[in-house]
């Protein structure tokens, strides 16, 4: 059981396109919380390694089912997450990355500024895969979107997108979202309670 010093940690690796993601983001953010445990966040994308297959080179009835899965997880839940009629040639939520790369190396809470671009895009369609957009609802979320943006197209950037993607590989994941917790993966927003299960038979908080 760790002490006070060396709190117990969720590693947290997710697409930031990831509708499954954004689903158990609070979530996470609630347990970890309540449990006392640290979320170390990995943002990435989809990649191949570990047998990662993106959904639009799944088969039409898995993609079919995807859909209809996501419909019923998101009545589930209550989220008012726009499933269908969302207009037409948005950028997509994965051109947002970088920002979410250089808050973590500005040292501003990633997490939080991930969860606010889901959001936006998701629940109110906003297209944050566009700088302008991006970088407001980064300011109206609390961040400094223009010192952000001007970041993006950095080395440093890059050198940490990398980093990211190698702990990904390194870790064995194969999907958005993965928890791990003492080496162990949990994949999928539909996992937290196994995950929750595991922080507490390790002396997390009942």
């Amino acid at each position: 059981m760790p002490n006070a010093v060396e709190r117990a940690k969720v590693q947290y690796f997710y697409s930031l396109a990831s509708p499954w993601a954004y689903l158990g983001a609070q979530r996470l953010i609630d347990l970890c919380a309540d449990k006392g445990v640290v979320i170390e966040a990995f943002p990435i994308a989809t990649f191949k390694d570990n047998g990662w297959i993106p959904l639009m080179e799944k088969p039409a009835n898995r993609q079919a089912y995807v859909a209809l899965d996501l419909k019923r997880w998101v009545s589930r839940l209550g989220l008012p997450m726009v499933t269908q009629d969302r207009p037409a040639g948005m950028a997509g939520l994965g051109d947002a990355l970088p920002m979410i790369y250089a808050a973590q190396l500005a040292g501003v809470d990633a997490l939080a500024l991930a969860v606010a671009l889901q959001k936006a895009y998701r629940e109110e369609c906003i297209d944050v895969g566009l700088p302008a957009p991006r970088a407001a609802v980064a300011t109206a979320a609390g961040f400094d979107g223009a010192a952000l943006s001007a970041m993006e197209t950095t080395p440093e950037v890059a050198a940490q997108r990398e980093a990211m993607f190698d702990a990904a590989r390194a870790a064995g994941v194969f999907g958005s979202p993965t928890y791990v917790f003492n080496g162990e993966l949990f994949w999928g927003q539909d996992r937290l309670d196994f995950l929750a299960e595991a922080i507490s038979a390790e002396g997390g908080a009942a």
